[in-house]
């Protein structure tokens, strides 16, 4: 397994081939429109490790291992947005892909317009109108991004918070954040706000007042609120 990362604009991209050195048309497309690339150590061989170490937005996997892809299957990784091209898809393939909600899959061969209209649309987070949480019951399900106040870090895991519900996940915080469209802003190490429902806000004094319930604002996460309500 070869991996190489690409960054353009805060935008990480994780590229990971097998040996056939196919990813040799991809990388020339990707460096074009302004990803700069560095190839990742390669004593890193556990694949969530990786996954892990690099922290990526989005990753192009070039090659299908049932093992390697039921690893992107964990919670940890449902909000990581997935690329995977192929030179052909099967039914077994595809069933198993289709369980990932941040997946695409793509044939070979693909131009360079189509590679980047997936990532585009990957990436696009507005696309995601809702987050997977886990109900009292140990269901997962679908809450609407409208629905959420605040979403607080709990170590390994976050608890959602409605205006009459909470749903604990184990997920960290950092992984959710990926999950979130723009209406939801860090307000310090801890807690994610839907701005949507801010009552007062007070960057002055460092406070926010959310739906009655009074919130600290740490220095470093500030400049957050500052720019979202330009």
């Amino acid at each position: 397994m070869k991996a190489r990362t690409f960054e353009r604009h805060q935008i990480k991209i994780l590229l990971i081939e097998d040996e056939s050195g196919r990813a040799s048309s991809i990388e020339p497309i990707l460096i074009r429109y302004g990803f700069s690339s560095s190839i990742l150590d390669d004593n890193i061989i556990n694949f969530s490790s990786l996954i892990e170490t690099y922290d990526p937005n989005l990753m192009i996997i070039i090659f299908f291992e049932k093992n390697t892809f039921n690893i992107l299957l964990e919670d940890r990784f449902l909000n990581l947005p997935i690329l995977v091209i192929l030179n052909e898809l099967g039914q077994e393939v595809f069933d198993i892909g289709n369980k990932h909600p941040r997946s695409l899959f793509l044939i070979e061969p693909i131009d360079e317009h189509t590679l980047l209209s997936s990532l585009n649309l990957l990436l696009s987070r507005k696309l995601y109108g809702f987050l997977e949480v886990i109900d009292s019951k140990q269901h997962r399900i679908k809450l609407n991004f409208d629905k959420i106040l605040l979403i607080e870090a709990d170590g390994n895991y976050t608890r959602t918070i409605t205006t009459d519900k909470v749903y604990v996940r184990k997920i960290t915080l950092k992984n959710v954040k990926n999950e979130l469209d723009s209406s939801f802003v860090q307000i310090n190490k801890s807690q994610i706000i839907n701005i949507d429902f801010i009552d007062k806000l007070d960057l002055a004094n460092g406070v926010v007042i959310l739906k009655g319930k009074k919130l600290k604002i740490s220095k470093v996460f500030k400049a957050n609120l500052d720019f979202t309500l330009l």
